[in-house]
Parts: structure tokens; C-alpha cells; sequence
């Protein structure tokens, strides 16, 4: 069994895997996309070298048997399948939950079939599946540290504490390599902070002195490459701030462990939250 669901544009969503107006018979794109390989010859050996290896786009085509009142869901489905505009497919069977984002190259069908079948190619650009749910690791975690019944002495009571930790075990459970978003927040004066891959060695840090209440988002996923300052609702671009030799980190397939620093023993006053996106090659 499979869920099916196509999002359009406006944020409308159809469910196609249990509808009585729509048949799904077939989805082709859901294995893994082909690759290209550039190779080269060398004159003294057999065979040749490869220098490079990519990806190919993703072309998923949907072809769905139309029900009922043929017309009516033919021109239901056009609101979610308009040519040249973006949708967004879910698709979830009993081992993964995905979705993926594409452009609507064409749609077919057969007007004068006794059973009327369309066939709707679907261009993927960004080939892989993602996770539905996002990992979200959080190094500072609010422990709780009011509990009734209470007694409140003169030097006051705590509410709650920040269990801070340093270190980030985050586990790439996808089958591709890809970035991360990386959000740090100041709850007090942060100088020049650095994250590292501790495993690599890899690092990515800001020559910048951060205030109370910044936020500044990271996001090192391909075509996505930003740095962002968020101070009083107001955004600006940190990316000329990026230390030297810094790196777009990456999350690796399989365990990943990060962990950072900051000048003038201000890492006490950063937050850090790392937030990752499973990819897969195939459903």
C-alpha cells in the first residue's frame, strides 16, 4: 500500500491514493535516477578514468485511470497539475515517508478511450527524496526546576535551568551526502563563533560579534548557501563575514559529530540548534 498526494502552488493539497474519482496504475521515477559519467582514455592502459560523476534530474510520470465523472476529475486534476508550475508529490509506503518538488512538463490524455487513462510527467531538478519530518538537535535543552508542593526562600527559586552541551552526535540515517541549517542564538555577547566537523576537521565560522537576542541561520545545502543575521526582525547578509578557509559542512551519510567554539569564553552564551533533512535516492 502507498499514499499519494500532490500539493499545488497555493498550498491545495489532493490525496490520490484514496479517491474515488482517480485510479493511480502506475508511477515511473520512484528507483533510483541515473547517473553520468565522464571518462577519459589513457593511451598506455586499458579501459579509462573516471573524472567526474552526476546526477540526472528526476522524471516521475503518473499515469491515473479517471473515475466517475470523467470530465469533472480531468479538470479537478489540471488545479494541481498545471503545466510549467510547481508542485510538490508525497509519497509515503511502509518503509518511507518522502516528498519531492518538481515543475508539471506536460499532461496527456487519451479524450476517446473507452477508459480514459492521463499520463502527467513530472521534472524533478533537485533529484532526491526527502524526509517528511525534519532531525532537529537542540544543544541547549530548558530543564525544569519548579515542582509543587513549593517553598520560595528569600534568595528567590529558579524556574528552570539550561542543560548546555557542546557536542552534536547527529546521524545521517538518508543515502546522500547534503547540508544542514545550523541556527545560533545569543543570550548574550557571542565573539567570532566556529562550528566544526570533528571527524573532518572542517569547520565554518563568522568573524562577527554577535548581541543579545541575535539569531544567525546557516544553511549549507546545496544551491541554498547562505548566512543569515536576524536582529530585531530585520535580516542581513553575513556572508562576507565567513572566516577564512571556512567550508559549507556538510552532513555525511552515517554519524557526524560537530561541535564549536567562541572567542573570550562567550560560548556560554550561544545557543545552537542543528536541523537536517534525510535524503534518499529511491523509494
Amino acid at each position: 500500500m502507498f499514499t499519494l498526494k500532490i500539493e499545488n502552488a497555493k498550498g491545495e493539497i489532493i490525496d490520490l491514493s484514496s479517491n474515488s474519482n482517480y485510479s493511480v496504475v502506475g508511477i515511473s521515477g520512484l528507483n533510483p535516477p541515473t547517473s553520468t559519467m565522464s571518462t577519459a582514455s589513457i593511451t598506455t592502459n586499458d579501459g579509462s578514468i573516471l573524472n567526474n560523476a552526476r546526477i540526472e534530474s528526476r522524471n516521475l510520470v503518473f499515469n491515473i485511470i479517471l473515475e466517475g465523472n470523467i470530465e469533472s476529475a480531468r479538470i479537478n486534476l489540471y488545479k494541481y497539475f498545471r503545466v510549467k508550475q510547481k508542485c510538490k508529490i508525497y509519497y509515503k509506503n511502509g518503509s518511507r515517508d518522502v516528498y519531492i518538488e518538481g515543475y508539471v512538463e506536460n499532461f496527456e490524455d487519451d479524450f476517446f478511450a473507452q477508459r480514459q487513462e492521463v499520463q502527467i510527467s513530472v521534472m524533478c531538478y533537485q533529484p532526491f527524496f526527502n524526509a517528511a519530518q525534519d532531525l532537529v538537535i537542540d544543544l541547549s535543552v530548558i530543564l525544569a526546576a519548579f515542582e509543587f508542593p513549593f517553598d520560595i526562600a528569600s534568595t528567590g527559586k529558579e524556574f528552570s535551568t539550561i542543560d548546555r552541551t557542546y557536542e552534536c552526535l547527529l546521524i545521517n540515517e538518508g543515502e546522500v551526502d547534503n547540508g544542514l541549517i545550523i541556527e545560533m542564538r545569543a543570550t548574550g555577547t557571542v565573539k567570532n563563533p566556529i562550528i566544526y566537523n570533528s571527524d573532518t576537521r572542517e569547520f565554518i565560522g563568522l568573524n562577527y560579534t554577535m548581541a543579545k537576542s541575535d539569531l544567525i541561520t546557516i544553511n549549507t545545502n546545496p544551491g541554498e548557501k547562505s548566512v543569515i543575521l536576524t536582529r530585531n526582525g530585520i535580516e542581513s547578509n553575513l556572508i562576507n563575514y565567513l572566516k577564512k578557509d571556512s567550508s559549507w559542512l556538510k552532513s555525511y551519510s552515517g554519524d557526524n559529530l560537530y561541535t564549536y567554539t567562541c572567542e573570550d569564553d562567550s560560548s556560554d552564551f550561544l545557543n545552537i540548534k542543528f536541523i537536517h533533512t534525510h535524503q534518499y535516492l529511491g523509494v
